[in-house]
């Protein structure tokens, strides 16, 4: 495991302590309370209530723990020599070796966030790695923040930005990574990805999903002894149940499907015989490039930019999942790879540009 006390911290990780002690004196007060009813009243209203309580004090100590650790830092650590991306807790890091580190990348670009019609204008720091995968480290409002940030990188780390004028990369050589979430597809070129659900995160949707079905179908079950606080919150907590399990099964037995050929990406989702969620992008052209990036305790995800235009085409990775972040950082390294072969984009364009973006 990573030696993160002696690491430099780029980004300080988030934990909410005060919240942390809450949620654990709750959720410890809860699970008191359940047992001390269920003893004193010995009857099945002082049984359903009982249960209703343990469960939702259960998940009031999986929040807790989930607030209480460290998530979504990023570190140097000057003894080994290696980048450290903290995902969801200490166990889940992200190791780069500085051997595998060209510069830092400060460029100015718009994208388009999610299902957003606007495009957003933001500045970034990269880490441009051998591989021509770039490693997401800070995203500014403006040029000159970041690159006044980048220099207080460099003073702290020896890593200093990349000047203008193009870069060259080892393209990855390697095969398709190995990892049991990522796996050869069907058709010519196509991947299919699943990272899962792992960790603090998994542990509290799932006793969310346990608290949701177990209460709300108690209280419709005894309409007699719940009345009307059954009637009203009996299907709603029902149909919360049914939306965390139901993203609980696309985690951990969907399939993020993504192929290349002419001349375009796609990705979709699938989980049987269902698919949904298709999406296409250009990728000709030699701006098109791969960054990893750290979403704390949601995982690492992949990311394929081209213009203003992004395709997430991996995400959720943790350590204790099918596709730990060492696989995932691979995989980009692959992709950037495949296109390169393809003719179809070569990454290979001025680092410290700003992508044809910026502003006087």
């Amino acid at each position: 495991m990573a030696n993160l006390k002696k690491a430099i911290w780029i980004i300080d990780p988030k934990e909410a302590v005060v919240g942390y002690y809450m949620m654990l004196l709750l959720g410890a007060a809860l699970m008191v309370g359940a047992a001390a009813l269920v003893w004193a009243e010995r009857s099945i209203q002082g049984y359903l209530l009982g249960v209703i309580l343990a469960l939702f004090g259960a998940l009031s100590l999986a929040v807790g723990r989930l607030l209480g650790m460290k998530k979504g830092g990023i570190a140097f650590c000057p003894q080994t020599r290696r980048w450290l991306l903290l995902g969801a807790g200490e166990r889940d890091v992200l190791e780069v070796p500085e051997g595998e580190v060209l510069g830092l990348a400060v460029e100015r670009r718009t994208e388009y966030w999610g299902r957003s019609p606007e495009p957003v204008l933001v500045s970034s720091i990269h880490l441009m790695l051998r591989s021509g995968v770039r490693v997401l480290l800070l995203q500014m409002p403006t040029l000159v923040d970041a690159q006044e940030r980048a220099e207080m990188i460099r003073d702290a780390t020896g890593v200093s930005p990349l000047r203008e004028g193009g870069v060259r990369f080892e393209r990855y050589s390697g095969g398709l990574p190995s990892a049991a979430g990522l796996v050869r597809g069907a058709g010519e070129g196509e991947v299919r990805l699943r990272s899962g659900v792992a960790g603090a995160l998994g542990v509290t949707l799932g006793t969310a999903t346990l608290f949701c079905l177990a209460s709300g179908g108690l209280l419709l079950a005894s309409l007699s002894v719940s009345g009307i606080v059954g009637a009203l919150f009996g299907p709603l907590l029902l149909f919360l149940g049914i939306a965390f399990g139901a993203f609980l099964v696309v985690r951990i037995w969907g399939w993020q499907e993504v192929s290349i050929g002419g001349e375009k990406l796609r990705q979709g989702y699938r989980l049987g015989r269902w698919r949904w969620g298709k999406q296409e992008v250009d990728v000709r052209g030699e701006s098109v490039m791969t960054r990893v990036v750290n979403r704390g305790v949601h995982g690492f995800s992949v990311e394929v930019l081209q213009g203003e235009k992004m395709a997430i085409v991996g995400s959720g990775a943790t350590a204790g999942g099918p596709l730990p972040p060492v696989r995932l950082l691979e995989f980009g390294g692959w992709l950037m790879a495949r296109l390169s072969q393809m003719g179809l984009g070569t990454g290979e364009e001025g680092a410290g540009s700003d992508d044809g973006n910026k502003t006087d």
